[in-house]
């Protein structure tokens, strides 16, 4: 009989995703070589195929064809993929669709299937024996909006010890057609808190996560798309800050306060950050630039025209990009564009596209710079 000791349950948490549900899904199988197998079950169905959602991603444009078995249960192994998270769907004779028997979350603007492919020399994401903070959920009134609105707050260990103890705050906001949800589940930032934290190498902090869409009350989403009249900007500063600041134990003054993004959330992080630098010292841009077109000309950024007092008040301005996705040259001229016009920034490129590994890769690296 196998007899299950302290260690093996420490290796097995060191193994884990972080996912509660995961026993509970055994497709895809990601086999030790890094292969995935998929599965589909599709009676009658005369082709069955898998592919990613898009071709800036570890699927890259490729399509793969699965085999039915003869009962309708479709199957197929993708080799080659890089470990990572990615997005997937099936195609059923041709029709994009996915499987409830997968993991699914929030990405593109829908409910989707993903893979998370484990990288053999990356262990700084993965849940380890180390101590857990906690991820809160609370519910706060939007005045702006006139709704109550959802968000995730992850604690450090030491927050329901240290009673005394006040904490710096990073606002950190997810991409397009994602939610308040996708730090955690997709980007793992309670993992990489827990862990750099443990070794010493981050600042104890508090880390909101809020969903990057908000309208004007009686509105909503136009047919134009989810990003029109967006007014998240407004809501995160006049009453989202309000509340923390209010509910939790953290520093109020703007050297405290940090606020990062993700590909649609560097665009949140940079109008927010600089346009309201009274409440913001630290600024994080992953996947995302300061300038396109006449962007260089917008009101928030004019403190860019006077270095001197840009790297006064600016403690760090991090940009950071995968040296494979499509918008790599014009996130990596705004770096070029602040190198000539003097101002202190902090760049930092990866290998990948435009995917989750890369933004995992730049949190790891932006959260100790933070607060020091």
């Amino acid at each position: 009989m196998l007899k299950i000791n302290e260690k093996m349950l420490k290796d097995e948490a060191m193994n884990s995703s972080g996912l509660c549900n995961e026993q509970l899904y055994l497709n895809p199988q990601v086999l030790p070589n890094g292969d995935v197998v998929f599965k589909f079950y599709a009676p009658g169905a005369k082709s069955v195929q898998v592919a990613g959602m898009g071709d800036d991603t570890g699927f890259a444009d490729r399509v793969y064809d699965l085999v039915d078995d003869g009962n309708g249960n479709w199957s197929g192994t993708v080799s080659g993929l890089r470990p990572g998270f990615h997005y997937f769907s099936f195609l059923v004779d041709g029709r994009r669709t996915m499987n409830p028997e997968c993991p699914v979350y929030r990405g593109w603007a829908r409910a989707c299937n993903a893979v998370d492919i484990p990288d053999p020399d990356l262990d700084f994401y993965r849940m380890k024996d180390v101590p857990h903070g906690e991820v809160r959920n609370a519910w706060y009134y939007s005045e702006l909006t006139g709704r109550y609105r959802h968000i995730h707050v992850y604690t450090p260990p030491s927050y329901d010890t240290d009673l005394d103890k006040k904490y710096p705050v990073l606002y950190l906001q997810h991409g397009s057609g994602e939610s308040e949800t996708s730090w955690l589940w997709q980007g793992k930032i309670n993992n990489i808190m827990d862990n750099l934290l443990a070794e010493g190498k981050a600042v104890e902090m508090l880390v909101v996560m809020d969903c990057g869409y908000a309208y004007p009350k009686g509105s909503g989403p136009s047919a134009e798309g989810p990003g029109k009249d967006n007014i998240f900007t407004e809501v995160l500063v006049k009453d989202l800050v309000p509340f923390i600041n209010k509910k939790y134990r953290v520093l109020t003054d703007r050297e405290h306060r940090a606020i990062a993004g993700l590909s649609m959330g560097a665009g949140h992080a940079g109008r927010i950050g600089f346009g309201n630098l009274d409440l913001f010292a630290w600024i994080g841009l992953f996947s995302g630039g300061l300038f396109r077109g006449d962007a260089s000309e917008s009101p928030h950024l004019q403190i860019l025209s006077k270095p001197d007092e840009a790297n006064k008040l600016i403690k760090l301005l991090f940009i950071g990009a995968g040296a494979d996705e499509r918008g790599y040259e014009r996130i990596k001229q705004s770096h070029l564009t602040l190198t000539e016009k003097g101002i202190r920034h902090e760049w930092y490129e990866v290998p990948g596209t435009h995917e989750w590994q890369v933004w995992r890769k730049h949190a790891h690296k932006f959260l100790p710079l933070l607060f020091k």
